[in-house]
């Protein structure tokens, strides 16, 4: 992993021998961070091998912000995402953190953002709909799984 601070205009890159590298920001909290880490690994394990079929012996990048007019790379960025929500919050815990005390528990519990949180729980059918996401207008702000998911 490596801090971007803005030096760099990618979130992933993936070595032809398929090292890979994730970029972070400074900026970010930790939870934001990790929310991250996995949207980009979920990249390596969905992605990279058909990359690297079609293209032997070349490497892969994942630029941080995304062309929001690519389909492809749009719907590439939603399964990386659906990933990740799973991959940090597996859907019993969830449930089980979910009745212990709501979306702070859940947060708290899984190390991911409120918005994270309530986007898994609307996924899996628990939290009502309109629940408002706080972070959206913030331009620092990378959105995670709710941005994306199909309504």
């Amino acid at each position: 992993m490596a801090d971007i601070a803005g030096k760099y205009p990618h979130g992933l890159l993936v070595n032809p021998d398929g090292t890979f590298t994730v970029f972070l920001s400074s900026f970010r909290s930790a939870c934001e961070n990790h929310g991250v880490m996995a949207i980009e690994i979920g990249h390596r394990l969905l992605h990279w091998p058909k990359v690297r079929a079609a293209n032997p012996g070349s490497g892969m990048s994942v630029p941080r912000h995304l062309d929001r007019s690519d389909e492809m790379l749009m719907r590439c960025r939603r399964e990386a995402q659906w990933f990740a929500a799973a991959f940090l919050m597996p859907e019993s815990e969830v449930r089980t953190a979910w009745a212990a005390g709501g979306i702070e528990t859940v947060s708290d519990h899984f190390a991911v953002t409120a918005d994270w949180a309530r986007a898994r729980l609307r996924r899996l059918g628990i939290e009502p709909e309109t629940a408002e996401i706080s972070r959206a207008m913030d331009p620092r702000y990378e959105p995670g799984p709710e941005a994306l998911l199909p309504r």
